[in-house]
This record gives structure tokens, C-alpha cells and sequence, in this order.
């Protein structure tokens, strides 16, 4: 099976409070949910955030289903590896 990296959540703070933010990939483009605040944010950004990660949501794709296990940037056209599990 192999996943793919959908959306992670940081805490800043301390175990006994603080503060989340959410960050979301939909069609194709990462988005940063801060309070009432949502923001585009580039790859880049998105990867080095997640490094922090408090929660990772993944997607998972089946290997048999006939769908395409390399995803690009439209922007620099880099290409990201599925985590295979």
C-alpha cells in the first residue's frame, strides 16, 4: 500500500496549552488554517511545517487501482514520494 501526505496539525505551545494550526493539500495546493485566517502556502512550506507535526492525515492509494504514484508541482515540477507501508 502506499500513502500520501493530505494534511498535518502543529502545536505551538505546551502540553497543557497552546496553539494548532491545520494545514490542508486540496487540488494539488497546500493551505494554512490559522484561527480564522486560511492562507495558500507553497510546497516547500508545507514539507518544512510538517517536520513539527502534531497529527498527519494520509491518504491511502491502492495499488491495483490505476492511478498515478508521482504527484508534481505545477510550479518547479518536483516530484514527491509516496510512503509505502
Amino acid at each position: 500500500m502506499y500513502y500520501i501526505l493530505k494534511g498535518f496539525v502543529v502545536q505551538h505551545g505546551s502540553m497543557s496549552g497552546g496553539h494548532y494550526i491545520s494545514y490542508v493539500k486540496l487540488n494539488n495546493q497546500w493551505f494554512c488554517f490559522n484561527d480564522e485566517c486560511v492562507s495558500k502556502i507553497n510546497d516547500d512550506t508545507a514539507l518544512t511545517n510538517s517536520r513539527n507535526a502534531y497529527l498527519l492525515f494520509y491518504e491511502r492509494i491502492d495499488k491495483c487501482k490505476k492511478r498515478i504514484f508521482s504527484y508534481f508541482n505545477e510550479n518547479n515540477n518536483k516530484r514527491y514520494k509516496l510512503t509505502k507501508r
